[in-house]
């Protein structure tokens, strides 16, 4: 019998049961309890765009970095001023990246 990730993550997640890794990235758990397989996957790179500023981001890959400077990361995505969400207002469109390096 399969279960729902609810109680699968409730159940077996919490005993350390978790689902068995695909063997990319941080290959997280899929039922979304937050376990990573493979967390050591990340590492720093600095993105720089065309006007000359400069972000650095923990990514998987080049392409990934790239994202997280167009999209924003996700604990940035969401801004909550005087109880009220505010999205943020700077968006960067991918042509406006000049170069993606890895730091080491």
């Amino acid at each position: 019998m399969k279960l729902p990730n609810v109680f699968g993550r409730l159940l077996l997640c919490r005993f350390g049961r978790h689902t068995k890794p695909c063997g990319y990235g941080v290959d997280a758990c899929a039922r979304g309890c937050g376990f990573e397989h493979n967390p050591a996957s990340r590492r720093r790179w600095r993105v720089t765009l065309r006007s000359g500023e400069t972000y650095e981001v923990e990514a998987v890959n080049e392409y990934h970095a790239g994202s997280k400077v167009v999209f924003g990361d996700v604990a940035s995505a969401i801004e909550v001023v005087d109880g009220k969400v505010v999205a943020p207002s700077t968006k960067v469109h991918r042509d406006n990246i000049e170069s993606i390096e890895l730091l080491t």
